[in-house]
């Protein structure tokens, strides 16, 4: 297993701002990577799309996981104390019969009298999911170890500790010499949740 993040410091993509928003570009382990952040015109909603092309002599398999850390609190709030923000969103793992497992995010502390409400997945179809970054990172990685949940999956089981955030992981998916395929996640935020999230919200 190798690991590479495509946002932040360690990726390998060279990034720039194009006619349609943030996009990158950039190869790695004979992979040519396209990387575009999209934001709906319409709704509070984002898309990441990449496309992955296989420049190399062999298959290559690939899982593509999306890490998203959530608040849907006030940034004051946030910047004052990000643990006790965390400790009041609820995460519910939904499973649609297409998108496979997605992530409802709902701040059950409420802000201005609203309970936020998030929901992340993948425009493929997501294999499993992780609700708290104990789950993704794991102990050992505070010394440098790799990540527990990037190393062996994702777990597929709900947990709420001390840090919130909403993960998913695409299937596996194995891309030929000389062809190419396109994954990516989205996620949107809805003001005002106010029940508790059920199978009813995979409507959205």
């Amino acid at each position: 297993v190798e690991l590479v993040p495509l946002l932040g410091p360690r990726s390998p993509l060279a990034f720039g701002n194009g006619a349609q928003g943030l996009q990158a570009v950039g190869v790695w382990r004979d992979l040519q990577l396209r990387l575009a952040l999209r934001l709906a015109t319409d709704t509070p909603a984002w898309f990441w799309h990449l496309r992955v092309d296989n420049l190399g002599s062999t298959a290559r398999t690939i899982e593509l996981l999306q890490v998203q850390d959530l608040a849907l609190a006030p940034y004051a709030a946030i910047r004052t104390n990000e643990f006790y923000v965390s400790h009041y969103i609820d995460l519910a793992p939904l499973q649609h019969r297409e998108r496979g497992w997605v992530v409802a995010a709902r701040q059950n502390q409420a802000v201005d009298g609203c309970h936020p409400w998030a929901l992340i997945g993948s425009l493929r179809r997501s294999a499993s999911y992780a609700t708290d970054a104990l789950q993704v990172l794991g102990i050992a990685a505070r010394s440098g170890a790799p990540p527990v949940g990037l190393i062996n999956g994702l777990p597929g089981a709900r947990l709420q500790h001390e840090h919130a955030l909403a993960a998913t992981e695409d299937e596996a998916l194995t891309i030929a010499p000389g062809e190419g395929a396109d994954l990516g996640f989205f996620g949107c935020v809805h003001p005002d949740h106010p029940d508790a999230t059920a199978d009813a919200d995979l409507a959205a």
